[in-house]
């Protein structure tokens, strides 16, 4: 399971030892002058901590140091970094801790810088919403020369429309590749599977567009009791934009004003700690627990208000 906590003492040996990895000062290129130097990395630290614009967390997966995630002002502006340990590659850490962690430091704009060539990095900012805005040659201190590093930016969720529509049966393969391409938080269903609960007057779909983009996806369950309504399924693309708690207030609407019922209800997984958190701030409260196919989810319930 993966957590961020706050950075201990202890963390700093495990922290310096990633820093060290020849091939990973490689590929992040932009490391300090004295990159092994232990007393220059004990003083760099001691200076992040006792800076009240610094924010660092420690990614630990099943309870062992993974690597760290920060934010920092360059030029008054916040900006966002983090490192992995190498043996940890390629296992969507880096996606995830960055997602949970743009979720406890939201200003915005959010400024990120890469090397060009560090594709695996990249990919973990688009995946969280960066763009790239623009590019410099600067020195590398790890290569001992100058290449181009790409600057990257997170804007706020954006003040447009959004907008859930009836989705159709067109979209439904559509909805089947977004479920697989989140298969680490939901439970991907075929295109089959979703037809014959499209076809079943007790389920609802929704599309969920931003500015006229298709952005994702919701599934309604009407219960038998007459009085819950199950949020079967909530699957958003892009991270980071602010669209879960957008569209958690108007599943509520929907669940007041068309559907009239009193209660709604949803299960999470246990290390979605993301979606727990948006849950949470949306006035979800857990209620118990629940396994599928192995895997832990929780479940959150909340009362419709008036």
């Amino acid at each position: 399971m993966l957590k961020l906590r706050t950075l201990l003492k202890a963390d700093l040996d495990i922290l310096f030892a990633f820093q060290c990895d020849h091939t990973a000062m490689q590929l992040a290129a932009f490391t300090p002058r004295d990159a092994t130097s232990r007393d220059a990395f004990d003083t760099h630290w001691e200076r992040i901590l006792g800076d009240p614009d610094v924010s660092v967390r420690v990614m630990t997966a099943d309870s062992v140091v993974v690597g760290y995630v920060a934010s920092f002002l360059r030029e008054g502006v916040p900006e966002v970094t983090y490192w992995i340990g190498r043996e940890y590659w390629g296992q969507g850490i880096a996606t995830k801790a960055l997602g949970e962690f743009l979720g406890i430091i939201t200003a915005r704009p959010m400024f990120a810088r890469v090397a060009r060539d560090n594709r695996a990095s990249i990919r973990v900012l688009e995946k969280n919403g960066f763009s790239v805005i623009g590019h410099e040659t600067s020195y590398a201190n790890a290569r001992e020369t100058e290449i181009e590093e790409l600057i990257l930016r997170l804007d706020a969720p954006p003040g447009g429309e959004l907008i859930l529509k009836d989705a159709t049966e067109a979209q439904l393969a559509t909805f089947s590749q977004l479920e697989h391409d989140h298969a680490e938080y939901v439970t991907p269903e075929s295109v089959a599977q979703h037809t014959a609960s499209f076809r079943d007057p007790t389920v609802i779909y929704k599309s969920i567009e931003a500015d006229g983009a298709f952005v994702g996806h919701l599934i309604l369950v009407l219960d038998p009791d007459g009085a819950s309504v199950e949020v079967k399924r909530i699957v958003i693309g892009p991270a980071g934009q602010g669209y879960g708690k957008r569209v958690m207030a108007m599943i509520h609407d929907i669940v007041r004003d068309e559907i009239a019922r009193e209660r709604i209800w949803l299960d999470v997984l246990d290390t979605n700690t993301r979606a727990q958190h948006v849950y949470e701030q949306c006035g979800f409260a857990y209620f118990g627990e629940t396994v599928i196919e192995g895997r832990r989810f929780l479940l959150m319930e909340r009362k419709v208000s008036g």
